[in-house]
Formats: C-alpha cells, structure tokens, sequence
C-alpha cells in the first residue's frame, strides 16, 4: 500500500486492526512485540499500533535480516553483499 496522504496511514491502520481480529477468530496470534515498521519508498513519519489487550507501538527500523536476507529500506542489495564477502 503506498502512504502518500493521512487518509492512507488511517487506512493501513484499519487494515492492521482488521488483521488482529482475524488472528483472535482463528486463534492465530500475533506477537505485536515481535512486529516492526519499515518505511520503504517514502520517509513520511507514520506511526501505527497493534492493539491486542494493550497498545503496542510499531518500532520503525531501517533494515531486517530474515532468512539469512538482508532488506533495507532503500530495497539496496548493500548489507546482504556485504554478508558475501
């Protein structure tokens, strides 16, 4: 989803609460610490929480390591070739 005004962070929002509903029906849950924010293609300072008993805020980070892949928020292969050498 591309943020490119408040009415689409309100919509992403509403999505992630959606999302947490869906998890408590099916007993599928979700770790909210364990869940982190990147921003990638804009550096609008959106801020989004999961609300699952308590309110959760989403820490912003610049780069992940999944699987032994690295992903950054500028989607440059830099720190997974740096991991090659």
């Amino acid at each position: 989803m591309q943020i490119a005004e408040l009415k689409d962070q309100e919509n992403l929002q509403e999505d992630l609460s959606k999302l947490l509903d869906w998890s408590d029906k099916w007993l599928l849950q979700f770790h909210p610490e364990k869940c982190q924010l990147m921003h990638i293609g804009h550096q609008f300072p959106t801020k989004y929480e999961m609300i699952h008993g308590k309110v959760h805020k989403l820490q912003c980070i610049q780069e992940e390591k999944d699987h032994g892949v690295y992903t950054a928020n500028t989607l440059k292969p830099e720190l997974q070739c740096q991991g090659c050498i």
